[in-house]
């Protein structure tokens, strides 16, 4: 066995483990911000939606970094001096610690002014608790990313497994004797912060005594080129949701806001297992070019032909299951989730550049495309608030996909030598099979004439799958007997089906 295929082999089983991981914990995470639903009205999961935001603020400065260098330094060098490695691991560590603790702190003393700006009492408390429990969240980033170094997945899908069940059970209790935004609150802490701890046991490794010469020497350049780019990510993917529910209120925020999560369910359940493995494989082909290059489009297709299915259902399903769930204060949700379901399978694959941009070192650059994304959301969502819900989405739609996706994918992929033509013969197969399933779920739902309800959820959604898969294996049989073999990295090497 080649090292090449010796990689891919690794590479594919840690995918397997990763997914599990992902899968897992964001059905988890998802499937109780859906529970919620039962518990409250629109106003109440606006405020979660809200509260979810701030999470996601301070995720920003947690790691600044740090992680990605832990994994790909020396492109993951296997000569490293265990000496020197451990003092930089170390510095990383505390210096985190302490970038993540101040964060906290911040949050907590933001309390008053968040709660009344988005006039909403119940987030003075829930910030300080966010502040409280993010320090914890934060102490094992180093310890997990020296586990996925290693490629460890393994280990880290036994630990976010048992932190969800032990979440889900806490959050699912408590919300028969709380309210949903406390139940909500100890789920998330439960979460973080019991994989975080888990975590640091499982490394077997812990920091030296803090060092100035070590924290010096800390690729200060790389990791706040990152921090611009995680914050203006943050206000990217969030830009619309707070304009939303301070100029339009609760009620549409938590329509809107429902619908966004559904739509990045591809890039929580599927490109971040895959992008999270394909980051330390990157750095061990940073000298092959080639390989590189094959790796990355082989990456793009695992996750486009597993995004279209999760997508394609909620579009051809989304009207029946609302109805079958009695969920009728919902009804707007329909038409936004059928706009965002192709930008779903969009924005997971978009999600995987950032992998490439970090291993090849062109952090400026993502920097820059921060500040730019960032002012395309802002105009999108203000050309479409005055058509209400439905402007804001399609006006998110066409600025994400036009003016974002297309010029990030070819400042991504063109260095390495992938030109347009190459990537598009790669993807174009497996986005036909998903357009061609759609419109046979359409006719045979048509054709059969069942009425709305559970029998047409069935019908429309098998008629889908069924269509995807022989339509996929027809126009994309390669790829789809790789994928369906579980070989994301296509340990074989075979010149047969090469993206």
């Amino acid at each position: 066995m080649t090292a090449a295929e010796s990689l891919a082999r690794s590479a594919g089983r840690s995918t397997r483990w990763s997914a599990v991981a992902q899968i897992v914990r964001n059905f988890s995470q998802i499937g109780f911000q859906l529970l919620l639903v039962f518990f409250m009205v629109p106003e109440q999961y606006g405020a979660v939606a809200l509260l979810s935001a701030f999470t996601m603020f301070m995720a920003v400065f947690r790691g600044l970094g740090f992680n990605t260098l832990v994994i790909i330094h020396n492109e993951v060098a296997v000569d490293a001096d265990p000496a020197e490695e451990n003092a930089r691991w170390s510095a990383l560590f505390w210096v985190n610690l302490t970038a993540c603790g101040l964060v906290g702190l911040a949050v907590a003393g933001a309390s008053d002014w968040i709660a009344g700006f988005f006039a909403l009492p119940d987030l003075r408390w829930a910030a300080i608790v966010l502040g409280g429990v993010f320090w914890v969240q934060c102490s094992g980033l180093v310890h997990m990313a020296i586990l996925e170094r290693r490629f460890q997945f393994r280990t880290i899908a036994i630990l976010e497994t048992g932190a969800c069940l032990v979440a889900g059970l806490v959050g699912v209790g408590l919300l028969f004797h709380v309210d949903g935004l406390t139940a909500f609150l100890a789920f998330q802490a439960v979460l973080g912060g019991g994989s975080s701890l888990a975590g640091i046991l499982a490394a077997r490794w812990w920091p030296a005594a803090p060092d100035i010469g070590s924290i010096k020497r800390i690729d200060r350049g790389f990791s706040g080129d990152l921090l611009v780019f995680n914050f203006f990510s943050f206000l990217s993917r969030n830009v619309d949701k707070l304009m939303i529910g301070r100029l339009q209120g609760a009620a549409d925020l938590g329509i809107y806001g429902l619908a966004y999560r559904l739509m990045t369910l591809p890039s929580q359940l599927i490109s971040t297992a895959i992008d999270r493995v394909a980051l330390p494989m990157y750095a061990r082909q940073i000298g092959r070019p080639a390989d590189l290059a094959r790796s990355v489009l082989l990456a793009h297709q695992n996750v486009t032909f597993l995004s279209i299915p999760v997508m394609g259902l909620a579009f051809v399903g989304i009207g029946d299951g609302l109805l079958v769930l009695g969920l009728d204060a919902w009804g707007e949700l329909a038409p936004l989730v059928r706009i965002f379901a192709p930008i779903g399978v969009l924005q997971a694959i978009g999600t995987l550049t950032g992998s490439v941009l970090m291993v090849t070192r062109r952090t400026r650059l993502m920097r820059g495309l921060g500040f730019y994304n960032t002012a395309i959301y802002v105009g999108s969502i203000l050309a479409g608030l005055p058509w209400g819900l439905t402007g804001v989405t399609i006006s998110y739609s066409v600025g994400f996909t036009v003016l974002i996706l297309a010029p990030t994918l070819w400042l991504c992929l063109r260095p390495m030598g992938v030109s347009t033509l190459r990537y598009l013969r790669a993807l174009a197969p497996l986005w036909s099979a998903g357009l061609l399933a759609v419109a046979v779920a359409e006719v045979v739902v048509s054709a059969i004439g069942v009425e709305a309800g559970w029998t047409r959820l069935a019908v429309s959604g098998a008629a889908f799958l069924i269509g995807y898969l022989i339509v996929g294996w027809i126009v994309a049989g390669p790829v789809v007997r790789r994928i369906v073999a579980l070989d994301f990295f296509d340990a074989n090497q075979t010149s047969g089906d090469r993206p």
